[in-house]
């Protein structure tokens, strides 16, 4: 069983419910899994994690809109970003040209159980952006 199948599976054991897709072909062919979570600090955020080509043992995970800033509010959000990605390494955090705050991460994983390891790296980045949503709520709204 593929790594994405099996992560699917331990997900679906626990309860939570994900949408699987799978984007382009051969070497370009990855496999998607969307769901959507609430945290302690946020509700609705939506996460994805882009499953690089079976074998590389690799991925990446996004959340692509924590929120929007207006254009006023820029700078003070382009340092906030900058200083939770001091703090928080794993997770890179930015402003895109859209003006939305987005967070990303990229892992490895091998095939002894890369459903526990995935799902570790899922509640690692999860915790990463509960804790920074109201650092980002403050900046958005001071």
């Amino acid at each position: 069983m593929k790594a994405v199948e099996q992560f699917i599976n331990e997900l679906e054991k626990n309860g939570i419910k994900v949408d699987h897709n799978t984007t382009g072909e051969g070497e370009n062919k990855r496999e998607i899994v969307h769901m959507g979570v609430s945290g302690n600090n946020f509700s609705g955020l939506h996460f994805n994690i882009v499953f690089d080509p079976e074998g590389s043992f690799s991925a990446q995970m996004f959340c692509n809109e924590i929120c929007k800033v207006p254009e006023a509010k820029n700078l003070i959000m382009l340092q906030t970003v900058n200083a939770l990605n001091a703090k928080y390494r794993w997770v890179a955090f930015y402003v895109t040209a859209d003006g939305s705050v987005t967070a990303n991460m990229s892992f490895e994983f091998n095939d002894n159980k890369p459903e526990d390891l995935i799902a570790s790296y899922l509640r690692h980045f999860y915790g990463i952006i509960d804790t920074a949503y109201p650092i980002l709520m403050k900046a958005l709204y001071a």
